[in-house]
């Protein structure tokens, strides 16, 4: 791109000035290249129609630029919509997350009481369920103890009875011997002595006879070959003797037999008693068994439950994790996107803004075509594209020391570049 001796500047300077990035625009900017140094050159006695066959690039240059412009704008949009629905996505699951860990979190506290109370309930019913086994061995002993006291106090009334009645029977025999009062009685009363001996000697023993013992005892002993007068004289004293004590017999007989039936009615009652505590403490064991049971197992669909609600916390926890950071680096990297296609979007405002002024003043009827200067169209990419050739290019221009010539100097200042494209509304969702 030499310069012809008819050009004052190269054309590129303009856009150096507005900052461009040469590596970012190079593809849309070569033809703006082509169209300046095409511009740059005039020559004398330009005519109306010379200048709109020349004005071709000029306009090429123009709508390619306007093209770009529009598709950043059209990117920048779509950008936006993609976003938004990202940024909704965003806030709809975050939403639900930390309500899933609220939840998540209250119900996990509720099993976890629910489990602190099951399980003191159970520790109660394993003392309940050892009281009431104790309480059944308990009166179980006491019933055995008082059916053996029992079977001890009946064997002793039943030797009593047979005592008692073997007493009375002998006094009944004796006295009814004594009332017949004749000689042959008192042998007869003589023979029959060893029962009604034993009887006194019962008599004694329970200390029924008194002071008339000895004097049975001694009419007992008397010989069959006494006197009858003397036994008719003492056979009265005698019989009164043994029908008070055969009185005093019954009257035994009856107080042991009410004894045995008061002493049977209490250990039936008694065993009774035993019998129901024992009934009532294996009913309290049974309900407390039951009752345990179903703690446990209480315990158990708790303690599950509890389990999945805590590992699905963890997860909803690091998901929210995960989703927060996701959201806040996409956040940050489409603002900085935003950011810079506003950059993009004033740069090729600026520069569709120089096209428009600067470049079609100073295109002319006798501006000199690359094609009649022997200058190829690829020979202008191939500068466009080299870095070294742009930079030199660039340099030219900043070396310059031409400012009432160029064409920054020569041409009215551009009117100021329409403001950036306002930032995306807040995402509604």
């Amino acid at each position: 791109l030499k310069q012809s001796p008819e050009r004052t500047e190269s054309p590129w300077g303009a856009f150096a000035a507005m900052g461009l990035r040469r590596r970012a625009f190079a593809p849309f900017l070569l033809p703006v290249i082509v169209a300046a140094g095409v511009a740059g050159s005039t020559v004398q006695n330009d005519t109306a129609a010379a200048k709109s066959e020349k004005m071709g690039a000029v306009d090429k240059a123009l709508t390619m630029l306007e093209d770009l412009q529009t598709k950043v704008m059209t990117a920048g949009e779509a950008e936006a919509k993609t976003y938004s629905t990202f940024a909704c996505f965003c806030k709809d699951t975050s939403s639900e997350k930390l309500e899933s860990i609220t939840k998540g979190t209250d119900e996990k506290d509720t099993l976890t009481a629910e489990i602190q109370s099951q399980v003191a309930k159970r520790n109660e019913l394993d003392n309940t369920i050892q009281d009431a086994i104790a309480d059944v061995a308990l009166h179980e002993k006491d019933m055995k103890t008082a059916g053996e006291e029992r079977r001890k106090g009946l064997l002793a009334f039943e030797t009593d009875s047979a005592d008692l009645k073997g007493a009375l029977a002998a006094l009944e025999g004796a006295i009814k011997v004594l009332k017949a009062s004749k000689p042959a009685s008192f042998a007869q009363l003589k023979a029959s002595s060893v029962p009604l001996r034993r009887a006194l000697a019962l008599a004694d023993a329970l200390g029924l006879g008194g002071s008339s013992l000895p004097h049975l005892s001694s009419f007992l002993q008397q010989s069959p070959e006494a006197d009858m007068e003397e036994w008719k004289f003492k056979s009265d004293g005698v019989i009164s003797m043994l029908e008070n004590l055969e009185t005093k017999f019954r009257a035994q007989r009856d107080t042991t037999d009410q004894n045995e039936v008061d002493s049977a009615k209490t250990h039936d009652t008694f065993m009774q008693d035993k019998r129901t505590s024992v009934k009532n403490a294996e009913t309290t064991l049974d309900t407390a068994k039951k009752d345990r049971t179903a703690a446990v197992t209480s315990i158990s669909s708790a303690s599950q439950r509890l389990s999945t609600v805590a590992a699905i916390l963890i997860d909803d926890k690091e998901y929210a994790t995960k989703l927060s950071g996701m959201c806040a680096s996409k956040a940050t990297t489409y603002d900085s996107r935003t950011k810079i296609r506003a950059d993009e979007l004033q740069a090729l405002t600026q520069a569709v803004t120089i096209v428009k002024t600067i470049v079609t003043e100073k295109t002319s009827g006798a501006t000199i075509r690359f094609a009649q200067a022997g200058v190829s169209l690829r020979l202008a990419k191939a500068v466009a594209a080299d870095s070294n050739a742009m930079s030199a290019i660039e340099a030219e221009v900043e070396q310059a020391e031409l400012p009432k010539t160029s064409l920054l100097a020569t041409a009215p200042p551009p009117p100021p570049p329409p403001p950036a494209p306002p930032p995306p509304p807040a995402v509604t969702c």
